[in-house]
């Protein structure tokens, strides 16, 4: 039995149910209650399955990340991606604060983010694409 998250149709948890029902080796009824938070399978016998709800995994980015940088002035993280998004979050609990993308390019360009860093005072990012350019961004005021 596989439950699915309908959202992202990713697979969120498998049951193998290991004894063998003859003589097809079939399930014929599932039910799941919502009271009890189980799973109800059934064939010759009912077996009762505890389903496992599972947080949603938190990811910063969708392509590879090119660099990640502690800004102490902010209290933030910030980070950037092959794909050209830049990410800021908190740096007390993790929540995403922020998030841009374009940033070396138009739309739908195939430039990627390379390398970033903050000045002295951490009040701007720079950061550098693979096509040649930097970029200095005001991190103060976006």
């Amino acid at each position: 039995v596989k439950i699915w998250d309908i959202r992202t149709y990713a697979c969120n948890q498998t049951i193998f149910d290991k004894v063998p029902y003859r003589p097809e080796d079939r399930l014929t009824s599932l039910v799941f209650d919502n009271y009890s938070n189980n799973i109800l399978l059934g064939s010759r016998k009912i077996n009762l399955w505890f389903f496992k709800t599972q947080e949603e995994i938190k990811t910063s980015h969708e392509f590879p990340v090119a660099f990640a940088l502690n800004n102490g002035q902010f209290e933030t993280v910030v980070s950037a991606d092959d794909g050209g998004f830049i990410a800021v979050w908190d740096i007390e609990d993790g929540h995403l604060m922020s998030k841009f993308g374009n940033t070396h390019g138009p739309p739908g360009s195939k430039t990627k983010i390379t390398a970033g860093c903050f000045d002295s005072k951490q009040l701007r990012l720079a950061t550098a694409g693979s096509d040649g350019t930097v970029l200095i961004w005001n991190f103060s005021n976006g």
